[in-house]
């Protein structure tokens, strides 16, 4: 069986549902004002405080994880459009926190880098984790890989190699991406590589540039050398991060961007598949006169999620949504 490496280059349903389905209308000022798991429901871009750019920022987002467009044509369609709505270069800007006026920095080049990478990259995490579950039976190991980069993270190199199973607990923590652009990545392995590399060692991800004896010049390939297999979970060191924002005091792991030290494939699945669970708390409390036409009300908020979270969904989560809403539309003759 061959290994499947999902460091995914092509658009995928997956990702595409991931961004499509966050709701557009909570603004935000920093980035440190939404934190972690918040970002599964809200699409939010820091100083974007008019509902029309973060709208088109979105819409653009979406089109270009839809299409597979590279950040060139991703920053050439939209800058257009942002400059004439005013969101570009410097301005003046209220914060809502402190009433203090400030000199902030819109719509740049850097800017629309980071939101491209940064949305696409979460978009394909919570993607590949749904298939890393889904083939987890067949592969059930995954592989801390360092991706391609002018320069790593410390922290992030001495994982590379790092090789545990696919429900082991440090992949709610350390599962990619780990920073503003990050290059890390997992590979998902069968049984019989891991005791192969567990016997030969794997590759490093970073190789060494070959040069040519005659010229001294670089030949264009590189030679990667091997290092051991990485079988126990390293020791997180813990390091306090105080978010000013919110007057807490996190602690997240040494090396780990403040805000990325979570699961996000994880974190999504854990959203859809407690919405069944809400729904159900809700018919069960509702009046006996309302009952019905909350049942109703259910059904819709069903088709709608089911429409725009589909891709998301683990064959079991499609199947228990399904059952449990043929029951409902049985128990008050609502039809098909």
């Amino acid at each position: 069986m061959s290994l499947p490496n999902f460091r995914f280059q092509e658009p995928n349903a997956e990702a595409v549902a991931y961004l499509a389905q966050k709701k557009i209308g909570k603004t935000t000022f920093d980035w440190r004002d939404v934190w972690k798991e918040e970002h599964l429901n809200n699409f939010v871009v820091a100083k974007a405080m008019q509902l029309d750019v973060l709208t088109t920022i979105h819409e653009s987002l979406h089109q270009a994880i839809e299409k597979g467009l590279p950040f060139s044509q991703f920053k050439k369609d939209l800058q257009p459009k942002l400059e004439a709505l005013g969101w570009w270069g410097k301005g003046q800007m209220t914060d809502p926190k402190t009433g203090e006026i400030r000199d902030v920095q819109l719509g740049s080049p850097h800017r629309l880098h980071t939101i491209y990478r940064t949305n696409k990259d979460m978009a394909y995490a919570a993607s590949k984790w749904k298939r890393i579950e889904e083939r987890e039976k067949d592969f059930p190991y995954l592989v801390y890989r360092i991706g391609v980069a002018k320069e790593h993270r410390p922290e992030h190199v001495k994982l590379d190699g790092l090789c545990l199973p696919v429900r082991h607990p440090i992949w709610k923590i350390i599962y990619p991406p780990n920073g503003w652009l990050c290059h890390c990545d997992v590979d998902q392995i069968t049984k019989r590589q891991y005791e192969k590399y567990l016997k030969e060692g794997i590759d490093s991800s970073i190789g060494t540039q070959e040069i040519d004896p005659e010229t001294g010049l670089p030949t264009g390939h590189a030679t990667f050398k091997k290092i051991p297999l990485q079988t126990t979970a390293p020791k997180l060191e813990m390091v306090d991060w105080y978010n000013s924002r919110t007057g807490k005091m996190e602690k997240i792991p040494k090396g780990i961007d403040a805000g990325f030290d979570y699961n996000v494939g994880l974190a999504n699945q854990a959203r859809l598949g407690s919405l069944t669970q809400t729904l159900t708390e809700k018919i069960k409390v509702a009046p006996p006169a309302i009952a019905k036409p909350f049942a109703m009300e259910m059904i819709k908020e069903y088709n709608n999620l089911y429409k725009t979270n589909a891709d998301l969904m683990l064959t079991e989560q499609k199947t228990a949504m399904t059952l449990f809403f043929s029951f409902i539309k049985k128990l008050f003759s609502l039809g098909e």
